[in-house]
């Protein structure tokens, strides 16, 4: 099981929440339910991994940007 850093990295995405949540759109496409279903797996992944890295910032978009491509399935 991959170690969980100590520290929270610094914020660097934005200044605020507003900013930060533009940065989770997804804009839907006319492709199959599979790719969108794979493509939500690499993200969940990713989040999972920037989470662990204490990456607090990239983890809330990925995860935001996971839903907002779950809700598209």
């Amino acid at each position: 099981m991959p170690a969980v850093a100590s520290v929270p990295k610094e914020l660097y995405l934005s200044s605020s929440l507003k900013d930060l949540n533009k940065k989770t759109e997804v804009k839907p496409e006319k492709i199959s339910t599979k790719s969108y279903v794979h493509s939500a797996l690499k993200i969940f992944k990713t989040a999972e991994e920037c989470r662990l890295d204490r990456d607090e910032e990239r983890a809330y978009v990925l995860y935001m940007k996971y839903v907002t491509v779950y809700n598209l399935i």
